[in-house]
């Protein structure tokens, strides 16, 4: 069984079949390819995603109000997922590529979905986003290994507030873990979801000043 997610977010149910099958040639068998429909809401859809588990990579259509369900676009929601998460790989998965910035701060790639007809270029491509996601399994390890220096520190010495800012935030991504893998969780896990109802709050809010 695959032991890492790569998390597809889709609209349109062809390209859904499509692109997960393309997905899982350019990845092996050691990746499991999870394909989610965008919800109405950015806010719900990031929950969504928040609550699938743990994944080493998003691809993200850019046209996802295309059948007219969500009222956002692949551009959009990257930008929220690096709110939560600023080193997990982004990628847009488009037909129109032209139409989006190529310095996209949020995003590693603009995949160009006419790019998987051909051999070549999907051995390219395969090659790069491997990379990309061997780099980001190296950076969870020195996350997990740094939270468990920040909660001995605590315990001991007492954080300073730059460290205490850096615990929080590496707790917030454990905690997204846990909540995504426990069916029933207890009580400090349930204000642990509040807290991270909130933050995705925070993130919307911030998202539609940016945009004016």
């Amino acid at each position: 069984m695959p032991n890492e997610k790569i998390i597809y977010i889709e609209d349109q149910q062809g390209s859904i079949e499509t692109f997960t099958r393309a997905l899982r040639r350019l990845y092996g068998k050691e990746y499991l390819i999870e394909a989610i429909k965008p919800l109405s809401s950015l806010p719900e859809t990031l929950d969504r995603i928040l609550s699938a588990g743990d994944a080493v990579a998003f691809f993200l259509d850019e046209k996802l109000s295309l059948s007219g369900e969500a009222n956002f676009h692949g551009t959009d929601l990257a930008e929220a997922i690096r709110e939560f998460d600023y080193k997990v790989p982004v990628y847009i998965l488009t037909s129109y590529s032209s139409e989006i910035d190529p310095l996209n701060e949020n995003v590693e790639y603009i995949l160009d979905k006419n790019d998987f007809g051909y051999p070549d270029r999907r051995h390219k491509i395969a090659k790069r986003l491997l990379r990309h996601v061997n780099t980001f399994k190296e950076i969870k390890n020195k996350r997990s290994h740094r939270f468990d220096q920040l909660l001995k520190k605590s315990l001991t010495e007492g954080l300073t507030t730059q460290e205490q800012q850096e615990y929080e935030n590496l707790n917030f991504l454990r905690v997204k873990r846990v909540l995504a893998t426990e069916e029933a969780p207890s009580l400090e896990q349930e204000n642990n979801l509040i807290e991270r109802e909130k933050i995705i709050e925070t993130i919307s809010k911030k998202i539609k000043e940016i945009k004016g």
